[in-house]
């Protein structure tokens, strides 16, 4: 374990509170006396864990983590994943097409997994308390594993790409759950603790575990996009690692799957719709997925009013762009940032929306598939345009530049061509 471990001695209370509640379910014992920073013992060595625990530690600043000072006696194993992960491949998972032809494959490395102590702690607290997390986690190893597969990768990548799958959310853990809840509205300031997450989750593995520096780097990358639209850091191209790119569009696969009808053509189209954002390396293996997958009839009336928006959006983002970029000139320091993030952002819609090469043609000239790729894109569109403020303003710590007055003309001109019909 790295011995510099001291963002995590103040005792995270959301990561506290799951803790304790997994003690109900499972065998927790104190692998070490439990002390605070003044030498005062809160808990005994080969102590069960009770919920007691819970509020001797709140607020306490501890002599050592208290997620190194635990033990599960009866948790998750490498020989639970590989029972969890037979029934995932083997069930009516969406994904199941892409797990299947690699099924050997997948089992082979789910058993080569480390658990690390810390690791086996928090996957067992979140088997028993948050039992959505961790099915993520498990889909997640396997997804990464897939791609891996599909893209003939090396056996020791696919083993490495399934542990950062199994890990990547790991962090989730320190957020506050309401935080997690799918279709809730978040401000401004509960995203940006949300999107601290993947820093959160490796600076925990860095500094607790000895898995290989490259799993917590990708675990800290797996939300960032080659073209630097991504978080926590905005990174971009080469400096993302291959693991972090793969991890990248297998939570994008995942987070599409579930929602809606057409899962393969959805998260192929979202891998592709802006260039450059994905690699295609790992994007590929969805692509072709969705080619083998039944095809797709656009709804009518959906597709027909997205058809009829195609010129008037087209026109807004030209206007969208062109504030962002005048915004960002008359400006300086972290509004200009802001500005500046804004601007890059319509650039890539841009880019994506003169990809498709539709917006111009007559109605008649538009292919089925091509129907519902426009669908698709006008939704993507709207979404993207909708969080653009959200996404500019949430990496700054400067707290008064959501205020500045001097980018209200590029706030205005982002709704009003947003909502354009």
């Amino acid at each position: 374990m790295n011995s510099s471990a001291g963002a995590f001695l103040q005792t995270n209370p959301f990561a506290l509170l799951t803790l304790s509640n997994a003690c109900a379910h499972q065998t927790i014992v104190a692998s070490r006396d439990i002390v605070d920073h003044q030498g005062t013992k809160l808990w005994a060595r080969d102590l069960q864990v009770t919920p007691a625990l819970h509020q001797r530690l709140i607020q306490r600043r501890l002599q050592q983590p208290l997620e190194t000072s635990l033990r599960v006696e009866d948790g998750v194993t490498t020989e639970t994943l590989v029972h969890e992960l037979t029934r995932l491949i083997d069930g009516d998972d969406p994904l199941t097409n892409l797990f299947r032809p690699c099924a050997t494959a997948l089992l082979s490395g789910v058993k080569t997994l480390p658990l690390h102590p810390v690791v086996q702690l928090l996957l067992t607290a979140a088997q028993q308390i948050t039992p959505a997390s961790y099915q993520h986690a498990l889909r997640a190893t396997a997804l990464a594993g897939a791609l891996a597969w599909h893209a003939k990768a090396p056996t020791a990548f696919l083993q490495r790409a399934m542990l950062v799958g199994l890990l990547h959310d790991i962090g989730e853990m320190y957020v506050n759950p309401a935080y997690l809840q799918a279709g809730r509205q978040l401000d401004l300031g509960e995203y940006r603790q949300l999107a601290a997450h993947p820093h959160v989750g490796a600076m925990l593995l860095a500094q607790m575990t000895d898995y290989p520096p490259e799993i917590a780097r990708a675990v800290c990358e797996h939300h960032e996009r080659l073209d630097g639209t991504g978080y926590p850091f905005q990174l971009l191209g080469a400096s993302l690692s291959p693991l972090g790119q793969l991890m990248s569009v297998a939570e994008l696969v995942l987070g599409i799957v579930d929602q809606r009808p057409h899962a393969a053509a959805r998260a192929s189209f979202a891998l592709k719709f802006v260039p450059g954002e994905f690699s295609g390396l790992w994007a590929g293996p969805v692509t072709h997925w969705a080619d083998t997958e039944p095809s797709t009839e656009p709804d009518a009336a959906q597709a027909g009013a997205a058809i009829a928006q195609l010129g008037t959006l087209d026109g807004g983002l030209q206007r969208m762009q062109a504030k962002a970029e005048s915004v960002a000139d008359s400006l300086d320091g972290a509004a200009q940032r802001v500005a500046q993030r804004a601007a890059h952002r319509l650039r890539r819609l841009r880019i994506a929306w003169n990809a498709m090469g539709l917006w111009s043609l007559p109605e008649s000239a538009i292919e089925p598939q091509e129907r519902f790729d426009i669908a698709l894109a006008m939704s993507e569109l709207r979404y993207r345009i909708g969080t653009i403020g959200r996404d500019c303003l949430w990496p700054e710590t400067d707290q008064t530049v959501q205020a500045d007055a001097r980018l209200v003309p590029l706030w205005l001109t982002l709704a009003s061509a947003g909502k354009s019909k």
